[in-house]
């Protein structure tokens, strides 16, 4: 029994020797192959890590393109003014009271006469109840929309008053004109006399404005 155990020892050591030599083989492929498969994924990564080297190099090479192109004959897109700007240069230019009544006074010289007004006697009537005593009616003329007339006044509650007598009827009762306007002297005259001139439009005109003369 000893002598054949010591005759099989030999083809155990063989056997258990073969089975170790299987088992590195097994282990070298094995890490054989995940090797070449690291090695086919870090080739992957470096092609995909120089395409994307290359589209930036693309779009550094049009942005740089962009920035240094000039237009060739084509101004630039302008800002659109804002409503704000329109508005202030739409907006009437501001005259004095003396532009207007310079250009009111310009009017009237340059208007003919219509004979087919005759609104002396309203004015007239409008007078009576407005002048206060001591204020008198020195001239009126009438031309084909406008009326002016000029009256005295001893002081300047006078003058006051008048005018706002002919602006208190507009509460109880229509004027028979579309406006008036008045031309207050602050000085009085040689004979101690203040000097309102008082302009009345006719129905279904306007009292000149510099601004008509200017947009027409």
């Amino acid at each position: 029994m000893q002598k054949l155990m010591w005759l099989a020892a030999p083809a155990i050591a063989a056997l258990w020797l073969a089975l170790m030599c299987g088992s590195e083989e097994r282990s070298s492929d094995l890490a054989g192959d995940r090797a070449e498969a690291g090695g086919e994924q870090l080739s992957r990564a470096q092609t995909d890590v120089d395409s994307l080297r290359e589209s930036l190099a693309r779009a550094e090479r049009r942005i740089a393109q962009l920035e240094t192109a000039k237009p060739n004959g084509v101004e630039p897109n302008r800002a659109e003014p804002s409503e704000p700007d329109r508005e202030a240069k739409s907006a009437p230019a501001q005259f004095s009271n003396e532009d207007r009544d310079a250009h009111v006074a310009r009017v009237f010289a340059a208007e003919g006469v219509d004979p087919s007004w005759h609104a002396e006697p309203e004015i007239r009537s409008l007078l009576a109840g407005a002048l206060p005593s001591g204020s008198q009616l020195r001239g009126m003329d009438c031309r084909s929309s406008l009326c002016r007339v000029e009256t005295t006044h001893r002081t300047v509650a006078d003058q006051k008053a008048y005018v706002n007598t002919l602006f208190l009827p507009r509460a109880v009762r229509p004027l028979p004109f579309a406006g008036m306007m008045f031309q207050q002297s602050e000085r009085a005259d040689g004979a101690g006399q203040l000097t309102t001139l008082t302009y009345f439009v006719r129905l279904g005109h306007e009292l000149p404005s510099p601004d008509q003369s200017r947009t027409e």
